[in-house]
């Protein structure tokens, strides 16, 4: 017969208090290291989202001018530094003849616009049935102005472009 001694020793079960501490303290230093990179990519993905828009706004308006053989204009209205408000008119601004629905991009307050267009009116783009515009650019810019993203207009072709813009440090 074979005798089996059964050890009172203590079975560990779970983690040590300094095991759980190293752990935290790992997590906490890859959090410290990659937050600030996630920072900076979301700051020029709204940078580059509010572009696109602005430029998808602007095509649409060429598209109708050339389409309906009539005069389009995007109106472009800053209530804040950071908000901007797109609106297509058919005809000209004055006659009130809005197409669709406004579109509105609010930004954190680190983003800010920058409208610049020909003619009479500096904030709105004129498009034409001829396929021409009044030209001008749309700067979209973070309050560092480290990064800039511009929206262009040609004004003998209307072709609208989008440029990822970096100052130099």
């Amino acid at each position: 017969m074979i005798n089996l001694k059964i050890s009172n020793l203590k079975e560990e079960k779970g983690f040590s208090l300094i095991e759980a501490l190293v752990a935290l303290l790992i997590i906490g230093i890859i959090t410290a290291v990659t937050l600030p990179c996630f920072f900076r990519s979301y700051s020029g993905a709204e940078l580059k989202t509010a572009g696109r828009k602005v430029a998808s706004v602007l095509r649409a308006a060429k598209s109708y001018a050339e389409a309906k053989n009539v005069d389009y204009y995007v109106d472009f209205n800053m209530p804040a530094s950071h908000i901007l408000r797109m609106t297509i008119y058919e005809g000209s601004i004055s006659s009130g003849n809005e197409v669709g629905k406004a579109e509105k991009l609010s930004l954190s307050s680190k983003i800010q616009f920058t409208v610049n267009f020909g003619g009479a009116t500096p904030t709105a783009a004129l498009f034409t049935p001829q396929g021409t515009s009044n030209g001008g650019t749309v700067e979209v810019t973070n309050s560092k102005r480290n990064k800039e993203v511009d929206i262009s207009v040609c004004a003998a072709t209307a072709r609208v472009s989008i440029s990822d813009i970096k100052p130099p440090d």
